[in-house]
């Protein structure tokens, strides 16, 4: 994301948010890195926002926050597995196997 914004003000390109955000994606996934649409957000620096996913489709509203929020960052000192993270997540879907 960092690189297409940079590109995009360096070259004068006028690209929108949308446009970064677009060719951020192609390029992840042409270098095979297989990242998600997700990372795209920090397009929005400190903007609140709703990220839809449809298909080839990411809708982003811009989220109006009448309030700060606060956030909690823990780093567990291990290691991570991002696709074993996202299929555990998905099994609670729609319904969960148990309170865990």
């Amino acid at each position: 994301m960092l690189v297409a914004r940079v590109f995009n003000q360096i070259y004068e390109l006028n690209m929108s948010r949308r446009d970064e955000m677009k060719f951020a994606y192609l390029s992840e996934i042409t270098t095979l890195s297989l990242s998600g649409r997700m990372d795209q957000a920090c397009a929005y620096g400190n903007q609140p926002i709703a990220m839809i996913f449809g298909g080839d489709i990411t809708e982003v509203i811009e989220l109006r926050v009448p309030k700060d929020l606060f956030f909690v960052i823990v780093d567990l000192a291990t290691h991570k597995n991002t696709q074993v993270f996202l299929s555990k997540l998905n099994e609670c879907y729609p319904f969960a196997k148990n309170e865990l």
